[in-house]
């Protein structure tokens, strides 16, 4: 694991540099893609740099960094039969391609850009920086239409592939998610056909399956109470809702004050520190965090 981590991340940073970027800037934004953290030497993020070799660059590599590890293991041992039959892969690349393409469309006009190379670019770098949760950004989203700024808020909570870098639910939950509510669906009608759940061709166990159903109701829950706490400071809806979003997401920008060309920094201490232990409780998936808040767990 440390060898790909290590490995991907100096070709990355030879990369930026042989695009022209600095080595110091090179090595600080490989360091905040490959964790999937968004950090940037620039006040304007990736959009401090024009060239758009340097944002498909980054934009390569934060796909790397959002998917699964074990897959680069095998695909060292040659095994690319595992790699290209993961399910989970598979949905994390056509969530990207399709939501890239659909904001290529939308942002392809007068008012935003006059390219089909710069529109792509742009969509593809900006969805990519939200669904592995990495944060960077090189425009001001909240300029964009309203259906790519939802889109945006939805691909907060999918986040990447499980055993990644990236925050958020995982797609491999969704992708488990989706199965078991068609078999669901499927035994409404046909109580006598036994529809097994499976991921890459394995069946999913009962517990795994409960366990999902557990974390995703209990991450509803946890951002809904979230929303409703950062709400009774009277935030505008658009950063009440996204704060929320990408703190438990460890994403970082959401919209409206808290956008791409945003901070927190005007926020009331309490929800500061409220939103930090979002971050905490998002990166710790929940579980770990939340079986203190369990009465049973003190009991002797």
């Amino acid at each position: 694991l440390w060898v790909i981590y290590v490995g991907i991340s100096l070709a990355e940073t030879i990369a930026l540099r042989l695009a022209g970027m600095p080595l110091y800037d090179s090595m600080c934004h490989t360091f905040g893609t490959m964790a999937t953290g968004g950090f940037s030497t620039k006040n304007a993020s990736i959009g401090f740099y024009t060239s758009p070799v340097i944002h498909l660059i980054i934009t390569v590599f934060m796909i790397s960094a959002g998917a699964n590890f074990s897959l680069y293991y095998f695909l060292l041992k040659k095994n690319f039969a595992q790699f290209l039959q993961d399910t989970e892969m598979r949905t994390y690349l056509l969530v990207i391609g399709v939501s890239s393409l659909i904001f290529t469309a939308l942002l392809y006009n007068q008012e935003y850009y006059t390219s089909v190379f710069e529109s792509t670019v742009s969509a593809a770098f900006n969805v990519v920086s939200i669904m592995t949760t990495t944060g960077y950004a090189t425009a001001d989203t909240d300029t964009w239409p309203m259906l790519t700024r939802v889109w945006l808020l939805i691909l907060m909570f999918i986040g990447g592939c499980g055993g990644s870098t990236g925050g958020g639910i995982k797609v491999v939950r969704y992708v488990i998610l989706f199965k078991y509510a068609y078999a669901q669906i499927i035994t409404s009608y046909a109580p006598q056909r036994k529809s097994i759940v499976k991921l890459s061709g394995n069946p999913v166990s009962q517990p795994v399956i409960d366990r999902t159903l557990s974390f995703f109701f209990l991450y509803l829950i946890i951002y809904g109470i979230g929303v409703l706490v950062i709400a009774w400071y009277g935030y505008d809806w658009p950063t009440t809702i996204s704060s929320v979003a990408a703190c438990l997401n460890n994403i970082g920008p959401g919209f409206s004050s808290v956008g791409a060309t945003g901070n927190y920094a005007f926020m009331a201490p309490f929800p500061k520190v409220f939103l930090a232990f979002y971050m905490v409780a998002g990166r710790l998936e929940l579980f770990a965090l939340m079986i203190y808040f369990a009465p049973d767990f003190w009991k002797k």
